[in-house]
């Protein structure tokens, strides 16, 4: 099974080679008003890119989902019941910057860590609040809010994607480059019975193994993206649509999805493509 996403729909991108000697020439045609936003299948390899295109442009990569984690540890910390009338008051509790070193969260006067946002009380509940429709209202108003207070261009995940509100920057005269990340499914299959083969030491996977390995799988990946889709459709905004910038990562290095990014990106930016 491939991506759910239609095939007749979007631009699709190919491979594409980029000179690791012209970063410092692509960095200086890099402006504040300038958003990356890369989006797309669990799997796809989303995360790797952010960080490799943060690291390689030296700009800031905002990890959305640092944002939940804080408004969960803020709620679990207060006791109280996550409602519509009080998820703007808790999110006004958090003090949220974003810089040059990623995100840097407040709350009560002191600085949330990585540790403290990622322990494993906090991991088990985030998606609790963050499934919360009107969470995901304010959720994506916080994402907004912080972009447009930014002095730097902003590589965001896909997580903090919402088309309405990236719609919202390019109007507010931010330009946009949008691309789509998607990965077959046997590939993912593939990749995720290394990992569980890894995880528990051993060299080949018997029947019992195997089906445990595809349970896990289709729970944990396709459900997820089905799940996605559906969300789309119930919050009437779309994920793709015919100018969408869309590269299959299947077959490909996360040093290939890289260059591949740079050469668009460069493109784009210096008129050869619109964004």
């Amino acid at each position: 099974m491939h991506s759910p996403y239609p095939d007749n729909i979007g631009f699709k991108l190919q491979p594409q080679p980029f000179s690791m000697d012209s970063i410092q020439q692509l960095k200086e045609t890099l402006t504040s008003d300038l958003l990356i936003n890369i989006y797309g299948l669990a799997g796809a390899g989303k995360g790797t890119l952010n960080r490799n295109l943060a690291s390689t442009l030296a700009i800031p990569s905002l990890d959305s989902g640092l944002i939940h984690r804080a408004l969960t540890y803020a709620y679990e910390d207060q006791q109280l019941e996550c409602n519509t009338g009080n998820i703007s008051e808790v999110f006004n509790q958090l003090e949220i910057s974003l810089d040059l070193t990623g995100l840097t969260i407040k709350y009560d006067g002191r600085i949330l860590s990585m540790e403290t946002l990622r322990n494993p009380r906090i991991s088990s509940r985030v998606a609790f609040y963050a499934q919360k429709d009107f969470e995901q209202f304010a959720f994506f108003d916080k994402v907004y809010e912080i972009i447009s207070t930014c002095p730097y261009p902003v590589v965001l995940d896909g997580r903090g994607s919402n088309p309405n509100h990236v719609k919202k920057l390019s109007g507010d005269g931010y330009k946009i480059f949008r691309l789509l990340l998607e990965v077959s499914h046997s590939q993912n299959y593939i990749r995720y019975q290394q990992d569980y083969k890894l995880k528990h030491k051993l060299s080949t996977l018997d029947a019992e193994h195997d089906a445990r390995v595809r349970q896990e799988f289709e729970s944990g990946y396709i459900r997820r993206d089905e799940a996605d889709l559906v969300w789309m459709e119930q919050m009437q905004i779309g994920i793709i649509s015919n100018d969408s910038a869309r590269l299959d990562t299947t077959e490909l290095t996360p040093q290939q999805v890289l260059e591949t990014t740079l050469y668009y990106l460069n493109e784009c930016l210096i008129g050869n493509l619109s964004l």
